[in-house]
């Protein structure tokens, strides 16, 4: 029963995530929904979408009855997958920025380097 119950709320936070970033007016997930997807996102950006399909790769998980040293081996993977995730994307963005002052920096050398000659 839980594990049918999981992969229903995967499914029902996958499509709430999905009518979020199309900024679908009125969400088919309810306001619930929208709020779980709203909440997902502000806390994981673009990895919400990876957080709910693990989550429903561990229900799907528990359809077969592992050991419950292995579920939590597997929770632990997952978490540890998504925190990477979370901190890899943070790091490209702070990449991007940077880069983007560092062009500016050397456009602007270039420019001074011109009105030199």
């Amino acid at each position: 029963m839980l594990t049918l119950a999981a992969i229903a709320a995967t499914a029902w936070a996958l499509l709430s995530l999905i009518a979020l970033s199309l900024g679908r007016a009125g969400n088919p997930g309810g306001p619930l929904g929208e709020a779980l997807a709203g909440a997902l996102t502000r806390a994981l950006g673009d990895q919400a979408y990876v957080a709910v399909i693990m989550a429903g790769l561990f229900g799907w998980r528990l359809w077969k009855s592992p050991p419950i040293g292995a579920l939590v081996c597997e929770v632990g993977g997952g978490a540890a997958v998504i925190l990477a995730l979370c901190t890899a994307a943070g790091l490209a963005k702070y990449s991007a920025r940077l880069r983007t002052q560092v062009d500016l920096e050397r456009q602007s050398i270039g420019l001074l380097g011109r009105i030199l000659r």
